[in-house]
């Protein structure tokens, strides 16, 4: 049944049979943020800004402390690109701004940044990112985030996406996805490594650990690419898909297990570290 929710200045809470009291301060004593000289850093689409930044924060599951858990955004010749990383594997994903704005970094930390995505998701507008001096303030939908930037230089992320002309393999997300869900089964913690074989026209995945056994999947491939093979943590690849439309097709740029693999598709791109097949 509906009940009426009772507030009053003393901190005290009425609901139903229920009552609280909750811990208060003097009003004087709150000490009340002046707002700071803000400068427009970019504005997107609520919607595309939470599906963008929420496939990215996904890097930052597996650790790294510091400016690796922030959510780093380069705004550079009207376009913002939302980097995350946790040092094994690197997200990102390009924004058209349809502003004009000076170009700049900022480091969002990983609590506002989570906060921001929550409220963009069930919002139809836009969500506005300002800048001033050590502040970063995100509006969106009526709520207003106000947050420090987290200092220091964020890692050289250009530098680690890599630029050769080897060739690349074009797959389906679903097919790939599955067959990567499918290996991933049998993976343990000591042994979370899937093999992915690209060889005469399809994809072959596996899996294999003392505790669960051996297992593998596959699928056709929509364009091949050169012969190549290499192992991966499969929540690294499964991670950024969840943010990849399953009707696209993923680009893979893959060479051997001593180099990184790079997966495309659209304006998203992952880096992600090679394991060992020991690993």
């Amino acid at each position: 049944a509906d009940s009426e929710v009772t507030i009053d200045s003393s901190g005290k809470i009425a609901c139903g049979a229920g009552r609280w009291k909750l811990p208060t301060a003097s009003v004087a004593e709150f000490t009340l943020m002046q707002q700071p000289s803000l400068r427009p850093a970019f504005r997107v689409p609520a919607d595309q800004f939470a599906r963008a930044a929420k496939q990215v924060l996904a890097a930052k599951t597996g650790g790294g402390g510091g400016l690796m858990s922030s959510l780093h955004c380069d705004v550079t010749d009207g376009v913002v690109t939302l980097v995350c990383t946790d040092g094994k594997r690197l997200y990102l994903h390009e924004l058209e701004i349809d502003q004009a704005v000076d170009d700049v970094t900022l480091n969002i930390p990983p609590k506002a940044a989570t906060t921001l995505v929550n409220i963009a998701t069930a919002s139809d507008e836009s969500v506005q990112v300002e800048h001033g001096a050590s502040l970063v303030v995100a509006s969106c939908g009526g709520c207003t985030i106000t947050s420090s930037q987290m200092a220091g230089s964020f890692p050289k992320w250009r530098k680690v996406i890599p630029e050769r002309d080897n060739g690349t393999q074009l797959v389906a997300t679903r097919d790939l996805m599955e067959s990567v869900t499918l290996a991933r089964i049998v993976t343990s913690e000591s042994s979370r490594a899937v093999c992915m074989k690209f060889a005469d026209g399809r994809l072959e995945v596996s899996g294999q650990s003392s505790e669960y056994g051996q297992g593998v999947a596959g699928c056709d491939l929509v364009e091949p690419g050169p012969q190549a093979s290499v192992c991966l943590d499969p929540g690294f690849v499964v991670d950024w898909l969840g943010g990849v439309d399953p009707a696209e097709i993923v680009e893979v740029d893959v060479v051997d297990n001593n180099a990184a693999v790079l997966l495309r598709c659209e304006d998203s791109k992952a880096v992600i570290m090679p394991l060992s097949e020991a690993a």
